[in-house]
Parts: structure tokens; sequence; C-alpha cells
């Protein structure tokens, strides 16, 4: 479940392991950034800023989950997106974006995704669960 530093640092140091074992591959140079130097270290941090999303292009009509490598262009969409969503729905959701937000709703949109995809959101009152799903269902164009 990947829940504490113990459990992240752990599955890391099991990831490079396998990689090199069963790909043969330094594990730096499959993950480290298109644009780090060669011979530069890749750590937890590193692996927790890559995400994958299909929603990066509005609209689309086959959507291509893919890398998203600018974080900035991220925030940027998901706003595109949320201002859509005010201009559509009679309630408004103002809210203020900024990345580990953006993760959560790319998190949270990848599991609508998924046929028959539903999760357990589990936070305190208030920590944005339902407005983060709300826009996640709206970027994959469910009925909100």
């Amino acid at each position: 479940r990947l829940v504490d530093d113990k459990d992240r640092m752990w599955f890391f140091n099991y990831l490079k392991d396998m990689t090199n074992k069963h790909l043969g591959l330094k594990f730096e140079d499959v993950f480290r950034a298109p644009n780090a130097e060669k011979g530069s270290v890749v750590d937890v941090t590193a692996l927790n800023s890559v995400i994958f999303g299909d929603f990066m292009v509005p609209g689309a009509e086959n959507p291509k989950y893919d890398e998203i490598p600018d974080q900035n262009q991220l925030i940027a969409t998901i706003e595109e997106y949320l201002g859509d969503y005010n201009t559509q729905m009679k309630t408004r959701m103002d809210l203020v974006l900024f990345l580990y937000a953006a993760q959560h709703i790319t998190r949270v949109a990848r599991v609508l995704r998924q046929p028959f995809g539903n999760a357990l959101l589990v936070g305190v009152g208030g920590s944005g669960r339902q407005s983060l799903t709300r826009i996640a269902a709206f970027m994959a164009e469910f009925d909100v």
C-alpha cells in the first residue's frame, strides 16, 4: 500500500533490484528524467513526480494515455477543465489547484476510466475528496 516512508523505500529498492535482474538495465538509466545529466541519481522523490494521464487533450476522440512531463501544463489543463465545469454546471467550484491536488485528480481520473472503476477516498471533512472527484469525473465526461 506504500503508506509510509519505510514501505516506499522498500518498494524503491525492490524496483531497483528487479530492473537490474529482469531487464538487465541500470535503474538510473531507465527512470532518469529526459533532461537530467547522465550519471545523476534517481531517488524516491523523482519517481513521485512521474504522472500519467489521458486527459491532456480535452475532447480528444481517442485519448492517449501518456506520461505528463510538464507539471505546470498539468495544472493548466486541469484549470481549463475546471473553468469548463464552472460554465456548464449550476454549482461553481472555486478551487485553488496545486501539484498535490492535481496528482490526486489524476489518480481519481485513472480509476474512473477503468471498467467498473471505483475507489474509497479517505480523509477528513473538507479535504477536497468530493470536489476533486467531481472534476475528475467531469474530465472523464461522466454525468456529475
